[in-house]
């Protein structure tokens, strides 16, 4: 009863076909990996939300206090490749303690199961979010904060994607305003071997899936 009344109020907000579709790729998802490549201009001087929070760069020992009170979520390891690469954490504290964060690359970057994602220089790439159950619902980080400092730095856009099944997520970058729709990219997985494809809208922008030479 709980699943059907999940279903119903999913078909409610996004409609019949939209569920089905996701259903469908949720089936094939040991297959093939479609997902929207979309950006967003980080020069357009938009404003962030307010936040009750502290908002910042996190610094190392930040970040490896936080990992020993969240290590499944930000584990010793991950901040220290992280940081070794270059890529920076913006992340918002309450009363000192480091409550929401998102990590922002400006180089080649690991996704899953193998796979990297490279982009243009100009662009950075936002992953890794996440916010203390306590204080979710309340846009506590909003990813604009990190904005002037990057522009500063020579980025002017944020580039990201989303499963094309994850409409939620889809809802969510566009309020943020990530509304540079580029096309698609993804993969097919067949016999443990990985078959690339990117939309020509992707590739110009230089976003790419591959996998590393050994």
């Amino acid at each position: 009863m709980a699943n059907y009344a999940a279903l119903k109020l999913e078909r409610e907000r996004f409609g019949v076909f939209r569920l089905i579709y996701r259903i469908a790729m949720d089936r094939l998802s040991g297959f093939v990996q479609l997902y929207q490549i979309h950006s967003r201009n980080l020069a357009s001087g938009a404003v962030p939300e307010p936040t009750p929070a502290r908002v910042g760069w996190a610094t190392h020992q930040e970040l490896m206090q936080a990992s020993g009170e969240i290590p499944s979520d930000l584990s010793p390891e991950f901040v220290r490749t992280s940081l070794a690469r270059g890529d920076r954490c913006l992340a918002a504290f309450i009363d000192n303690k480091l409550v929401s964060f998102g990590w922002r690359a400006y180089t080649d970057t690991p996704h899953v199961d193998g796979v990297w994602i490279s982009f243009r220089p100009g662009y950075r790439y936002g992953y890794k979010s996440f916010t203390r159950p306590e204080y979710r619902g309340r846009h506590i980080l909003d990813p604009k904060y990190s904005d002037k400092s990057d522009v500063d730095r020579g980025i002017r856009y944020s580039v990201g994607f989303v499963a094309s099944h994850n409409f939620p997520s889809k809802f969510r970058e566009k309020r943020i305003g990530s509304n540079i729709i580029h096309g698609h990219a993804g993969y097919f997985t067949l016999c443990g071997k990985f078959i690339f494809f990117h939309s020509p809208g992707v590739k110009r922008i230089g976003f790419e899936f591959y996998l590393p030479s050994s």
